[in-house]
């Protein structure tokens, strides 16, 4: 388990223009956020500096063989925990599977948690986010469920699942003080793409 996450963090989200992408081909159905929903991508991954292409790939096929408006997910979350706008929160996401996820605030993490363990870096994050979703959102503890909590699915994956289900990722999120949340700043698109470059450029681990 990471260390505890503090107050006064700041999450960066790299813009969709800074990751180059589509443009959404629906219109927008509009909802209020009342629980948290986590998902990974379900590919086996391990070279980060391929996320931002991964993530056009994920948005191609969403759009081009679900026939989908956007993204599924409102937010996306690499290897090493950075984090990437998606979808408009404030526009349902999607899903392939049996649930009605209006109302969901979707997080989703690179990797496939059946075969791979998930990174601290990307479960601290994962921890912040939902912190601050919970937060601005008003969402219950209650609410803040992993996708097969919700349908007939593996996802988010066994090693991810455990974090859950062990209430490792509840009892962090608790451990932020009452009334004291991450802070959520969208990066400009300038700024975003020296991050991307940063990320693409770097070494793997």
């Amino acid at each position: 388990m990471g260390d505890a996450v503090h107050a006064g963090t700041s999450i960066e989200v790299i813009p969709r223009s800074a990751w180059g992408a589509r443009s959404s081909t629906g219109n927008c159905v509009s909802h209020t956020i009342s629980s948290i929903s986590v998902h990974h991508t379900a590919t086996h991954s391990t070279d980060n500096t391929k996320s931002p292409k991964r993530l056009l790939s994920y948005q191609r096929y969403h759009q081009d063989n679900k026939g989908w408006a956007d993204l599924a997910y409102h937010l996306f979350i690499d290897l090493e925990g950075n984090v990437y706008a998606g979808r408009d929160i404030g526009c349902v996401g999607d899903t392939a599977t049996n649930y009605d996820p209006s109302g969901h605030l979707l997080i989703v993490l690179e990797g496939n948690f059946e075969k791979q363990p998930v990174s601290t870096k990307a479960l601290d994050r994962l921890v912040e986010l939902v912190t601050w979703g919970a937060k601005t959102y008003s969402v219950d503890s209650d609410k803040i469920r992993a996708h097969r909590d919700l349908a007939a699915t593996a996802c988010p994956g066994a090693s991810l699942y455990a974090k859950l289900q062990d209430g490792t990722l509840d009892a962090r999120v608790r451990s932020f003080d009452t009334g004291e949340e991450p802070t959520f700043r969208m990066l400009s698109q300038v700024e975003g793409q020296a991050r991307i470059q940063r990320i693409v450029g770097s070494q793997q681990k």
